[in-house]
């Protein structure tokens, strides 16, 4: 029977049927009864009782595979590969000791050690979340304490490690990736064991597989090329180490970063993995149970005859069939069945990529054909001596594969075809004996020939019933070279019983319009599949269909309007009658099932719609401008305009922008088809007056087009909104941080200070491995750039997103201070820390000023008098960040209640005013300051008033609420130092909300243009020595920072009414509440305790006439 599953006339041999057999039941031995994963996919093998090896019966399971290091949900399979069992016969009890239910498919992650999430913690890792998981363990990912650096973390389920070979193995593949030195693998960073299973730490690739990105794109047969020559070179220097891998294959085979439509992945950016079928050539034969190894769809035919006994030729078989399927969109091989599959391995040759590919070079197709080879000392010995082959193809210089010689050429056609060998044999006898048989002979040869082309054609047309709907597409384009024998033999496919509705769709579009079914051509409508309706628009519009057919198209439309999807059917409706009027309600259901679509699809989809694009343009462009739609669904709105448009930057830019909130990085691959014409578009929209998030996206795809003149929004300025919205977007615009770090030469510190930050949005997996060899000069740049900002940015990004908080505070050690233009500079101060100087005096414009008397009235009125100006009129220096546990500790081991369970690093809280006053005097008498020079009293001696002078004295204090207002501010005049977006306050203040919740390290959000941490907020509040109260409600036009407005000049100079202005962060999670925006008021003489619990400390002192303090 023909067929696209099922059973098929595969004349065996008796030979091959052994084969087919051991290499079964070898499969069940070497897996120890669990799940076998067959081209990426779960073969639930039955177990074999002692002296009965028998086949059980065929039948089709579902269910995931475990993903390694890559993203969540992308399986590392062919996914048009099905799933197939080999099960018991029905009735047949369970083996003694075995749990019938260990033999059931399993769905995902079912019975998983979900508890490794709940932990929070394998080893020195923090799990984030799940990546994927299988039935033998699961993957995670996870951030290494101390480096920050995000692994993926593949642990054994627990229970399976203790006596199944699981762990073992998971130890062989650990030895492996430890001393391997070839490039092109995951890395492994550590190993180790817990109560919850064995784990690996290894190289998290955040692009999936590569099975995952192949089935979502279409390659050129010299992209294919490339990235097998990636891999090639990367085995090959694994086989010079005597490594051979044994299951490659593109599930194996991960990217380590996302990839835009159309970017291929090279050499740097593709990890082989999966590295626990491998083994070290010279290590001895293997046991039984691990003899037949590998995924039959990617195995070489020694493995399926010899199991474990296998070299490097095994490995260039693999990459082989890779190459293949990158070319053509298929394996070599398919099957229903596992046995299928090894027996077509053994006994067939493949059907040659040309045939399938016609712009396939022959010098390539020579060079896969030679990978296939079914003896190994046909093949290439090596991935060396391949990518040797592959580089001369793309180079354009002679291969040394060639096509098979007459010779071998009869050999493989009397393998294949023993009975016509022998009538050929017979032919030439009688030609040789009897010159009247040359007739015969010559009719003979026609007849072959014929059966020639017949078998050529039968071999596309049973890969045409078992391909994928995108080689399906290949396939039927390579039969239009079949002429008349194609079409007749298709005709008599159709008309066998036993051919599936799919399989009888995909021959109608090969006869059309010859067996026009309308029912049949409905079908492939509604199957959604892109490929198969563009063959079928094509043809529609070579042969338009009937009446009939359209109007049972718009009858299907009527039928399943509220119950089902429409794109398909509709987007041949669009080609074929645009203008009915039904398409009034259409539009909205087509545009909503567009946005679902993957961009790939997507696009397909939309240059079938071009008929209707300017109605479904409208529809999109108002569902991305709705006011509640989230990020996620303007994206996926850019993108099916971008496809809608045709690749028209300038309708890209305007679409763009009458959204509601424009995202540009879905946009820039189009933008960079025309640059000049996309440059000119987005020039025209900023010369009308725009909101800042429009700005700012105009900005971002601007620079990701490389306009040096649009970083001039990352300059300093009095309303940063539009700087701090383009370094929110700047990452989704430029997606590889070695092209946005480019720009880290130009001379302004803002816009270097703004590429830092931006740096920051990308994960640190991508930033390591392009940025990682960079990372002397960004602690170069740290260390020696004047500019305060650029400092402390630097620091949040090495910090924060590198991990190398200790190369931080070693470059930070015995600093000298810089001095920046503008009178600022920064120095290092106690601990290694930063301290931004500012030399006075300087003013504060006190139109942005927002002073409340008391804390009611800035709930109730959002405003209060303002002064015209502050003037601070001295030289002072103020921490960049609040005193850490670690620090405070230092000066007294015990700390105050309320900071138990929380993060070394961050702030010290419930800090009494008398304790900060003796934490300052420490400080101080360290540095061998006299009590005369000290610039707080003693409050361990219940003495809180200041010493005269205090704020001309050189000791460690507390700041004033003015000079806070500065360093906050950082020469804004907008609400807050970000611009006015109260939404941003999450990027640049920790502020979680409550004073229960535990506040984060310090410096963890990132700084502001002076480069100060935690002004918005760390759930922490502090000390300032300004008071408000009835001071503050006699508000002056101008107000000088002096003594008289802060606490308390002498005793007897204290009011009961005065209360000290508090900074910080509002515990009631209200932007509107946070820091400058914001002050509290709080007596530190006896009154608010419950407050006092979240109270910490952020130091100044003032600097002496001639600058720059000398050293801590």
């Amino acid at each position: 029977m023909r067929g696209a599953t099922g059973w098929c006339d595969w004349r065996l041999s008796g030979r091959e049927m052994r084969v087919v057999t051991v290499a079964l039941a070898k499969a069940a031995i070497s897996f120890n009864f669990r799940n076998v994963w067959v081209a990426g996919k779960n073969l639930l093998v039955g177990r074999f009782r002692t002296g009965m090896l028998t086949l059980k019966s065929i039948e089709i399971a579902g269910g995931p595979p475990m993903a390694d290091s890559g993203n969540p949900g992308q399986s590392s399979h062919n996914p048009e590969t099905r799933r197939v069992g080999i099960t018991r016969h029905a009735g047949e009890a369970s083996l003694p000791g075995e749990d019938p239910a260990a033999t059931r498919p399993r769905e995902a992650g079912a019975g998983l050690n979900e508890s490794i999430l709940q932990g929070g913690r394998v080893g020195s890792f923090e799990v984030l979340r799940l990546l994927g998981a299988g039935s033998n363990g699961s993957v995670f990912l996870a951030r290494e304490e101390g480096t920050g650096r995000e692994v993926a973390l593949k642990v054994l389920r627990a229970g399976r490690g203790d006596g199944a070979g699981e762990a073992e193995g998971l130890e062989a593949e650990a030895r492996v990736q430890a001393n391997l030195k070839a490039g092109g693998f995951v890395r492994l960073f550590s190993a180790g064991k817990s109560p919850r299973g064995p784990w690996l730490a290894m190289e998290y690739c955040a692009g999936g597989t590569l099975a995952g990105w192949v089935a979502r794109r279409a390659l050129a047969p010299r992209q294919a090329a490339g990235i097998t020559l990636a891999l090639a070179r990367s085995m090959g220097l694994a086989h010079a180490e005597g490594m051979v891998h044994r299951d490659l294959k593109p599930g194996n085979i991960l990217l380590t970063r996302e990839r835009l439509p159309g970017d291929c992945p090279g050499h740097d950016d593709l990890r082989i993995g999966d590295l626990g079928l491998a083994r070290i050539m010279g290590d001895g034969p293997l046991e039984l149970s691990a003899e037949l190894v590998g995924t039959p769809l990617y195995m070489a035919p020694e493995q399926a005859e010899r199991g474990g006994q296998v070299g490097p030729a095994a490995d260039v078989h693999a990459l082989g069939v890779i190459l293949y399927e990158l070319i053509t969109g298929r394996v070599p091989f398919q099957g229903a069945a596992v046995a299928e599959v090894v027996a077509q391995l053994l006994r067939d040759e493949p059907v040659s990529p040309c045939v399938l590919v016609p712009s396939c070079s022959r010098d390539l197709e020579q060079v896969c054909l030679k990978c296939l080879s079914k003896e190994s000392s046909g093949r290439y010995r090596d991935g060396l001596a391949l990518a040797a082959d592959l580089e001369a193809f793309l180079e354009g210089r002679p291969v040394s594969a060639r096509p098979p010689g007459a010779l071998e050429t009869a050999i493989k056609w009397v393998r294949r075809k023993p009975a016509a060998a022998s009538a050929w044999a017979m032919g030439l006898l009688l030609a040789v004996s009897v010159v009247a048989g040359s007739l015969t002979v010559a009719r003979m040869t026609v007849l072959a020939d014929q059966r020639q082309e017949e078998e050529r054609v039968g071999g596309l047309l049973r890969a045409l019933l078992s391909a994928s709907a995108d080689g399906a597409a290949d396939i039927l384009d390579a039969l239009k070279g079949g002429g008349e024998t194609a079409r007749r033999m298709a005709r008599d496919w159709l008309a066998d019983p036993g051919i599936d509705v799919r399989g009888r769709g995909a021959l109608v579009l090969f006869l059309y319009p010859e067996n026009a079914n309308a029912e049949i051509l409905l079908g492939i409508a509604e199957s959604g599949e892109p490929a198969l309706l563009s063959i079928m628009a094509g043809a529609f519009e070579s042969h338009p269909p009937e009446q009939e057919i359209v109007k049972s198209f718009w009858g299907a439309i009527r039928d399943s309007e509220g119950s089902g999807p429409a794109l398909g059917v509709a987007s041949m409706l669009a080609g074929l009658d645009p203008t009915n009027a039904a398409w009034a309600s259409l539009d909205s259901r087509v545009a909503n099932e567009l946005l679902a679509e993957t961009p790939v699809r997507a696009r397909v989809f939309a240059s079938l719609l071009a008929p209707r694009a300017g109605p479904l343009l409208d529809v999109v462009g108002g569902m991305a401008a709705k006011p509640d739609a989230s990020p996620v669904e303007q994206a996926a709105a850019y993108q099916v305009i971008a496809a809608l448009v045709g690749d028209d930057p300038e309708k890209v830019v305007d679409r763009m922008m009458r959204s509601r909130s424009p995202l540009p990085g879905t946009l820039v691959p189009v933008l960079k088809t025309d640059r000049e014409r996309a440059l000119a578009a987005i020039g025209r929209w900023r010369a009308a007056r725009l909101e800042p998030a429009r700005e700012a996206a105009l900005r971002a795809m601007a620079i990701a087009l490389g306009d040096a003149e649009s970083l001039r929004a990352l300059a300093y300025g009095p309303d940063p909104t539009v700087r701090t919205e383009l370094i929110r977007l700047l990452h989704t615009a430029v997606p590889d941080p070695a092209e946005l770090a480019a720009w880290l030469s130009h001379g302004d510190p803002g816009v270097v200070s703004g590429i830092v930050l931006a740096l920051g949005d990308y994960d640190s997996g991508t930033l390591n491995r392009r940025l990682g060899k960079s990372l002397g000069r960004f602690l170069e740049a740290f260390r020696s750039h004047p500019d305060p900002g650029v400092h402390g940015a630097l620091e949040w990004l090495l910090r924060r997103r590198f991990g190398r908080g200790r190369e931080v505070d070693e470059a930070m050690a015995g600093h000298a201070p810089f001095a920046a233009a503008g009178g600022r500079g920064w120095r290092a101060g106690p601990g290694a820390a930063s301290w931004l100087e500012v030399r006075g005096p300087v003013k504060i414009d006190g139109s942005a000023l927002v002073l409340p008397a008391t804390p009611d009235l800035i709930i109730a009125n959002g405003a209060m008098p303002r002064a015209a100006e502050v003037v601070i009129p001295r030289s002072f220096a103020i921490a960049t960040k609040l005193v850490t546990r670690r620090e405070y500790r230092l000066f007294r081991p015990e700390l105050p209640p309320g900071n138990d369970d929380i993060h070394p690093d961050a702030p010290v809280r419930g800090v009494s005013l008398s304790d900060a006053f003796a934490y300052c005097r420490w400080l101080s008498a360290r540095e061998g300051i006299t009590e005369d020079r000290m610039a707080v009293p003693d409050g361990s001696l219940g003495l809180l008033a200041m010493p005269k002078g205090f704020l001309s004295r050189p000791g460690y204090r507390l700041p004033t609420d003015w000079e806070c207002e500065y360093a906050w501010r950082a020469g804004t005049t907008s609400r807050w130092h970000w611009g006015s977006d109260r939404f941003m306050l999450d990027r640049y203040g920790a502020y979680p909300g409550g004073i229960s919740v535990a506040p984060d390290a310090v410096a963890s959000a990132r700084p502001n243009a002076f480069g100060m941490f935690d002004m918005a907020g760390a759930n922490t509040w502090q000390w300032s020595l300004t008071c408000g109260g009835p001071r503050l409600a006699a508000m002056r036009k101008t107000i000088i920072d002096d003594e008289a407005w802060q606490f308390s000049v002498d005793a007897a100079g204290y009011a009961p009414t005065d209360r000290l202005l508090m900074r910080g962060t509002s515990l009631l999670s209200l932007p509107e509440l946070s820091a400058s925006s914001y002050r509290g008021l709080l007596s530190p003489m006896g009154q608010g305790e419950a407050m006092r619990a979240v109270f910490g400390i952020r130091l100044a002192r003032t600097l002496p006439e001639g600058g720059a303090l000398k050293g801590p």
